[in-house]
């Protein structure tokens, strides 16, 4: 049990979680007893955030009052700051709303219903009544523009159209002029990699042409088709960004094969042969693969490691299956099943590091779903029995057995509150795990906060020393400069920095006892930095912009 043991991140982001407090009830927007649907949409909101925090101590996500139609809202965690900011419809599917943190603004689908007709368009909110309206009508009267994948990078906004005189794909600024087409091409699968826009490209109808592989820098002349497969019988099915490639799926007969693909080349390298399929997840500034038999099970699934390259790209345990993979920044999960059922499993991309976590002891299956990252935890819903049945409740793993938890009991006994939709958001300057479930059928599927702690943890490999560096001014604020002082005792360093959801936005080396860090990029907010030396000394500290 010694791997299993071993905590797999040298600085882990995690959460403290108090035993003496539970969750409690935001707000019951929809009350009526009559109604027993709840207020927030059950489905999963896969690669975007149900709940999006704003960098004011507030949060966008789209309510029901009736159970049937959604409306945009913004909370400050109370029941009287919960409200709806237009009376106009919200949509609350995939990528249905995003939020820009260096304009404090968000963007949604929304729609009018106008006589039996719905004018679908992309909408803009400042986070007050007044200041959320229709970003640009771009099919004027009532038919809409149906607007699809709402994509950010940096400032800018992407979003997909896929009909009438607005099809193609656009790009804004966040005003009504600056929200024009990019190119009539129907895009689907819009990717950010390195900065700029990946997705598949149809000149055509979807039904009737092959998809090719598009980039997107955000200007007319930087929109353009990069990569169309040759052969008629293949097309683009998927794009994934990796730790150290774009990898792209092409699409055959019987499955998708994997594919690393080098921007400044434009060219393809195949990582596999026409009976495999891959899912990729990146952790450990690595990419690996999970590899699927497509002949019968006659070859093993397989988790292997990848480079970009052919000769880099190595098998590293066989697997019997597996569904719903998710990474950390040290790890990754799955779910599989074997003799003890559908059960969660834990990899550190090695053969050793990559084992079962029963939840529901017995045969009976715990089926953990719904995975968000956090930090570097992950929460995810599943039916949890130690012995006692809790039926589907939320959980939060590190990575370890022991770090593998029920956060809490919300429908007491054998119920399942069928927990969806973690995440996180600062309300009166104190972090909170959001997330939504259904306590009882009275109450419905609504809201639900948990003040925790971030806490910082450095193992293993690195020895926490608190007299490490200094940064100031601390707080500080995005138009300045912090001076770092670093004890380097003649060793070398690595800088790093995470926003509160473990998401490295700022690393480089550290070669002097006296170094700036530039602040310009960043938005208010709570920030970790961490500094590793090469002689294996660390210390992390939280570093405010206010």
């Amino acid at each position: 049990m010694t791997k299993i043991q071993q905590i797999l991140a040298m600085l882990v982001l995690s959460i403290n979680l108090s035993t003496a407090q539970l969750p409690t009830l935001i707000k019951n927007i929809n009350s009526d007893p009559n109604i027993k649907k709840g207020s927030i949409a059950s489905s999963s909101v896969y690669g975007a955030p149900y709940f999006v925090a704003t960098k004011n101590g507030k949060m966008f996500f789209h309510a029901s009052d009736d159970g049937y139609d959604y409306y945009p809202y913004i909370s400050d965690g109370t029941a009287a700051g919960t409200v709806a900011l237009s009376n106009d419809y919200s949509y609350n599917g995939n990528q249905s709303h995003v939020y820009d943190p260096i304009k404090d603004r968000f963007y949604y689908i929304g729609f009018k219903n106008l006589i039996g007709k719905y004018d679908y368009e992309v909408w803009t909110s400042d986070g007050t009544a007044a200041g959320t309206k229709v970003l640009k009508d771009i099919e004027p009267g009532t038919v809409g523009s149906y607007p699809e994948a709402l994509t950010m990078i940096g400032s800018k906004l992407f979003f997909a159209v896929f009909s009438g005189v607005g099809r193609g794909l656009w790009v804004s600024d966040g005003t009504e002029a600056g929200t024009v087409l990019l190119n009539p091409v129907i895009a689907k699968n819009l990717t950010v990699y390195k900065g700029k826009l990946y997705f598949k490209g149809y000149d055509k109808d979807p039904n009737n042409d092959d998809a090719a592989l598009w980039e997107s820098d955000g200007t007319v002349a930087g929109t353009k088709k990069i990569y169309s497969p040759a052969d008629f019988t293949k097309e683009v099915a998927s794009i994934r960004p990796g730790a150290k490639n774009l990898y792209v799926g092409i699409g055959l007969q019987g499955g998708v094969i994997a594919n690393a693909y080098n921007p400044a080349t434009q060219k393809l390298t195949p990582l596999h042969n026409n009976k495999v399929v891959a899912n990729l997840v990146s952790f450990n500034n690595k990419d690996f693969l999970f590899c699927t038999s497509l002949d019968g099970g006659v070859t093993p699934n397989e988790l292997r490691e990848t480079d970009g390259t052919v000769a880099g790209t190595k098998p590293i345990v066989k697997l019997k299956n597996f569904i719903y993979t998710f990474s950390a920044e040290k790890y990754a999960v799955f779910t599989a099943t074997d003799t003890n059922g559908k059960e969660l499993w834990v990899t550190d991309g090695t053969a050793a590091g990559t084992y079962e976590i029963d939840l529901n002891k017995g045969t009976g299956s715990s089926a953990p779903e719904d995975f968000e990252r956090i930090g570097n935890d992950i929460y995810f819903s599943a039916v949890y029995n130690d012995g006692k049945d809790y039926g589907r409740e939320p959980m939060v793993t590190n990575g370890t057995v022991a770090g593998t938890k029920l956060i809490a009991d919300m429908a007491p006994g054998a119920a399942s509150s069928s927990p969806r939709h973690f995440s996180l958001a600062t309300f009166g300057g104190k972090t909170n795990l959001i997330f939504a479930c259904e306590v009882d059928a009275k109450t419905g599927y609504e809201p639900y906060k948990l003040e925790i702690k971030l806490t910082t943890d450095s193992k293993d490999q690195t020895q926490e020393d608190k007299t490490l560096f200094t940064i100031q001014p601390n707080p500080s604020n995005s138009n300045t400069v912090a001076t770092l002082n670093v004890a380097l005792q003649g060793s070398t360093a690595q800088l790093s920095i995470y926003d509160l959801q473990g998401k490295v936005i700022q690393k480089q080396s550290i070669q002097s006892e006296q170094q700036n860090i530039e602040l310009k990029n960043m938005t208010k907010g709570i920030y970790f930095v961490q500094i590793i030396t090469s002689d294996a000394r660390t210390n992390t500290q939280k570093l405010i912009i206010q």
